[in-house]
């Protein structure tokens, strides 16, 4: 593997065992086998538990494996808006979500809120919608929403189905699964693979509003997937070696308790060198909105570019993105890092 450090929010380090995992795949045949063969039926099986056990999501919830995270944008609107969305955000990629959603043609609202802010709970309160969307980790500026953001929101929209985006924190956060009907993901981020590969998470409430509204005009219609997923199977040809490489991974991955906790000590380290370089400053400046997995910001000097910088030092930090590109770098902090590469990257920022 090349020696450079990646950082990138995605695509970014893959685990280190991945290369013998691709071995394996091709040895064991599941480069060829057929996606509605036994052996990847088993392998789809044998996943769902470990993604289950691994990230603590409850027994009833369904696990769907499409794309990407951005198709579930496209299955969310056309299976489970019923009358109206609303989408809360405070960064690039919930308003994203908001404009792809009403490019298709569905009511929808948006409600745009401060980085240092809370979600605001006494405007969602007043608001009337089947559909609630938000974003918990926002990969554009590295903000986080907490638990009690989120069960605030379940508390005063009982009766919505509430979607998240989990992009950039599922497999590395504990989500509160219990409190949404709809968690999404890709792969290339805390699950440390390559990119190709989409997670959906369906509660019961899901899988009822899709059969309410049993829109199938689509190959992703949610209720065409629900019924290949109960099978253990896909609408689709799936990304078969991403499966195979997150079985694999997840097969070795603590459980996600522990994983928390090793970002947020690996964080702690970071803030730590952060907070004593006067050329480094944080985007997000309350404390309790950063997010513990992207971390934007600010590189003060002028004497070179922080890019510059760290290429030099074999290391590829993110660039700014949205609003904020052109006064912003981003690093990830994602369970695939050795602590090796950590201990490299808190050397970098402590002499720029």
């Amino acid at each position: 593997m090349s020696e450079k450090l990646f950082l990138l929010p995605g695509p970014s380090r893959v685990d280190r065992r991945i290369p013998k995992y691709l071995r394996d795949a091709y040895d064991e045949g599941f480069m060829s086998f057929n996606h509605r063969s036994p052996q990847v039926i088993d392998l789809y099986k044998s996943t769902v538990g470990m993604l289950k056990k691994n990230l603590n999501i409850p027994a009833d919830y369904t696990i769907a494996f499409v794309s990407s995270a951005t198709e579930c944008w496209q299955i969310i609107a056309q299976s489970i808006i019923k009358k109206k969305s609303v989408h809360c955000f405070n960064g690039s990629f919930g308003e994203k979500w908001f404009n792809n959603t009403s490019k298709l043609g569905y009511k929808t609202e948006s409600l745009s809120f401060d980085l240092n802010k809370d979600l605001p709970i006494s405007e969602i309160q007043e608001i009337k919608a089947d559909t609630f969307c938000i974003t918990h980790n926002e990969t554009s500026n590295g903000t986080a929403l907490s638990y009690e953001e989120i069960l605030a929101l379940r508390q005063v929209q009982g009766k919505a189905i509430i979607c998240v985006d989990a992009t950039s924190s599922m497999a590395g956060y504990k989500l509160p699964f219990n409190l949404a009907d709809i968690w999404y993901a890709s792969v290339q981020k805390c699950f440390g693979l390559p990119a190709g590969l989409g997670v959906m998470v369906l509660s019961p409430r899901a899988l009822e509003r899709a059969y309410e509204l049993n829109n199938t005009d689509h190959y992703n219609s949610l209720v065409n997937i629900i019924n290949q997923a109960k099978k253990f199977q896909t609408t689709h040809t799936p990304n078969i070696l991403n499966i195979y490489l997150l079985n694999r991974v997840m097969s070795k991955r603590n459980n996600i308790e522990k994983v928390e906790k090793e970002l947020r000590s690996r964080y702690k380290k970071i803030n730590s060198k952060i907070n004593n370089n006067p050329s480094l400053e944080w985007l997000i400046e309350e404390k309790s909105k950063r997010s513990i997995t992207v971390l934007a910001l600010k590189y003060l000097s002028t004497k070179d570019s922080i890019h510059n910088l760290a290429e030099d030092a074999e290391i590829i930090l993110g660039k700014g993105y949205g609003n904020w590109k052109d006064e912003t770098f981003r690093i990830a902090n994602f369970p695939a890092l050795k602590k090796k590469e950590v201990n490299k990257l808190l050397s970098f920022l402590e002499i720029i």
